[in-house]
């Protein structure tokens, strides 16, 4: 199936690498591709907004970073504009959402949509509420508390937010949270670490493989 996922991870990244390293400009430029890709784009736009908070301060150049962070948000917008054009309305992208019954919820529909299989009542959706949000909130507030650069934190968690959020095809959850690679640092580094990674990386790959075949033949997109 043609998904967008690999490409705006391809841009993301770089997009980021190049924000890591001041390079304003290319950074923005990615970023704006990567908007035009998928409206998740957004979040390099929020990550490059939260570097610049950083860098405005002791930066001489702060026309360029502010134009840059501006660029980083255009091609969303351009995107969002462009479906409500066809859609002849300016809430055209989410008219479109919602005919797919897509929205956000803050995660609420999730939560009871895992309820269900256990229970209807509505404290046990209120607890897996909280878990999802617990759940989704950890590894960012490790990644704060190891030094991880706030612009990847601020990233990966508005990808994060965005995914577990979305109130429909629940499915497609782990599809939506690939572009939230940074979360992945923390396996990496922990890989690196270890005397032998083959014992971690091959019951990962094989579990990855049943999960994704799984999915790929279940009831509901992948």
């Amino acid at each position: 199936m043609a998904y967008s996922e690999s490409l705006f991870v391809a841009l993301a990244a770089w997009s980021l690498y190049f924000l890591m390293q001041d390079r304003w400009v290319a950074a923005a430029g990615l970023a704006c591709a990567a908007g035009l890709t998928r409206p998740v784009g957004v979040a390099i736009g929020i990550a490059m907004c939260t570097h610049a908070l950083a860098r405005l301060r002791h930066a001489d150049s702060r026309a360029r970073i502010l134009t840059s962070c501006a660029l980083s948000l255009s091609g969303t917008a351009a995107y969002v504009l462009w479906v409500g054009a066809q859609q002849g309305t300016f809430v055209g992208y989410l008219d479109v959402q919602a005919a797919w019954g897509n929205g956000f919820d803050a995660g609420y529909s999730f939560a009871r949509f895992l309820g269900e299989f256990i229970s209807p009542a509505p404290v046990l959706t209120a607890v897996l509420l909280l878990a999802i949000i617990a759940l989704t909130a950890t590894p960012h507030v490790m990644m704060r508390l190891r030094g991880y650069p706030p612009a990847l934190i601020a990233y990966s968690a508005a990808v994060t937010a965005m995914a577990m959020g979305a109130s429909g095809y629940f499915g497609s959850k782990p599809r939506l949270l690939v572009p939230a690679f940074p979360l992945l640092l923390l396996v990496a580094i922990a890989l690196q670490r270890s005397a032998k990674p083959y014992l971690w990386i091959a019951p990962l790959v094989v579990t990855s493989a049943l999960y994704g075949a799984f999915w790929l033949n279940g009831s509901g997109p992948p």
